[in-house]
């Protein structure tokens, strides 16, 4: 996917162009272990999306589920 992307975004011009080179620029910038973080306390229960979450009986912490999404972030090929 990325080989298109980059033809797209060497070749023309479009609306928003640098939202999409920022977008894409994010996960190079921002460590794994701060994006571990991030998601820890995105779905924890007392901040960001946990309280929701919470309340409709969806738990991540603690989880098979949980452990299952928290490595996503760093096992995608655009590591350096």
């Amino acid at each position: 996917m990325g080989t298109p992307i980059a033809y797209v975004m060497a070749r023309y011009e479009f609306h928003l162009k640098s939202v999409v080179d920022a977008l894409i620029d994010v996960p190079i910038m921002i460590p794994h272990i701060i994006v571990g973080i991030m998601i820890v306390l995105a779905f924890a229960s007392r901040y960001g999306l946990g309280p929701f979450l919470k309340a409709h009986g969806i738990n991540f912490i603690n989880t098979l589920w949980g452990g299952l999404q928290l490595p996503w972030p760093s096992c995608h090929p655009h590591t350096t």
